[in-house]
């Protein structure tokens, strides 16, 4: 073995020197390499038989710019960003619903009015000698009260103008309601509107009239 073959061997087999090139020198073929196995680490130099597709530019991005997300007419299917803050401690507000009070309160007029207005038409022919009977159950009335085609003519005509002015109150009431605007007030005028007319004539009647009292029981 000469100096030089003793220099090769020592050199080669010191520890911490590089490792040989294991690539095949000019005229040689290159060693074939094994495709690593499930959970082993792929050999220096392996490359996969599986071609990898190449990114496109036109492809869709992973996360949605802010842009799409607030975009009207942009793509559907991404998610709201999470909230942000601290909840607020306490329970959860009650949802009231708006304008429940005047449907309920539309409604019960409506058919308390009805009621009423299909009374009044009905008793209308019998409107004067009920009254005067009543009024001499109290002892307003004395004696024989005169004046009893006026209080008829009143019954009557009190009847046909609550009947006309409900079915206008109606109608009113029903479309503001629809256009969610306060509607109850309406139906409530009207039947204050009516009662009292109806009152104010019944009274100046009868206050006229000789057999009036105008004491309580006398």
């Amino acid at each position: 073995m000469t100096a030089g073959d003793d220099t090769r061997v020592d050199t080669a087999g010191e520890p911490g020197d590089a490792p040989a090139d294991d690539r095949p020198r000019y005229g040689e073929r290159a060693p074939v390499r094994q495709a690593p196995q499930y959970g082993e680490y792929a050999p220096p130099g392996w490359v996969s038989p599986v071609p990898v597709p190449e990114p496109s530019s036109e492809a869709e991005p992973v996360h949605p710019t802010p842009e799409r997300l607030f975009t009207p007419g942009a793509p559907r299917g991404y998610d709201a960003p999470p909230p942000s803050g601290a909840p607020v401690p306490g329970a959860p507000p009650i949802a009231y619903r708006r304008g429940g009070f005047n449907r309920y309160a539309t409604y019960f007029l409506l058919v308390f009015g009805a009621y009423e207005v299909v009374s009044a038409a009905v008793t209308a022919s019998g409107f004067a000698t009920g009254l005067t009977r009543q009024f001499e159950s109290l002892g307003y009335l004395k004696g024989t009260f005169r004046d009893l085609a006026a209080l008829q003519t009143v019954g009557t005509t009190s009847a046909v103008v609550s009947i006309v002015l409900f079915a206008l109150a109606a109608v009113w009431s029903f479309r503001r309601m629809r256009a969610g605007r306060s509607s109850w007030w309406i139906l409530f005028v009207a039947g204050a509107v009516a009662n009292l007319g109806t009152g104010l004539a019944v009274v100046s009647i009868v206050m006229n009239d000789p057999s009036y009292t105008g004491t309580l029981g006398s």
